[in-house]
């Protein structure tokens, strides 16, 4: 019997050109659309330009989380830069099934 496909993308919101990555560094999502050029591969995908989010978000306890997440996504591993506000910055780290 043939090895399942693992998939490390999901499609996101119409599914048409807009994806998402699970990162281990901010522990969410992460969406890209169509404004990213994406080499179609959904099991070991590359991703360019760099993707950057930049905001806050509360957890359901109430706590208030400022982050900068700053990444290129090549060959199904992702690239922290060091702009990153958490402590894979500078770290590579592959993509986990999504």
């Amino acid at each position: 019997m043939p090895e399942p496909v693992i998939h490390k993308l999901k499609t996101h919101g119409d599914g048409k050109q807009h994806f998402a990555f699970f990162c281990p560094g901010c522990k969410h999502a992460h969406v890209f659309t169509d404004g990213w050029q994406f080499d179609g591969n959904m099991e070991c995908p590359t991703i360019s330009p760099s993707i950057l989010v930049d905001g806050h978000y509360t957890d359901d306890d109430g706590t208030h989380h400022n982050i900068k997440c700053h990444s290129f996504v090549r060959s199904g591993v992702i690239e922290f830069l060091g702009d990153c506000t958490h402590p894979l910055a500078n770290h590579k780290v592959k993509l986990e099934p999504f």
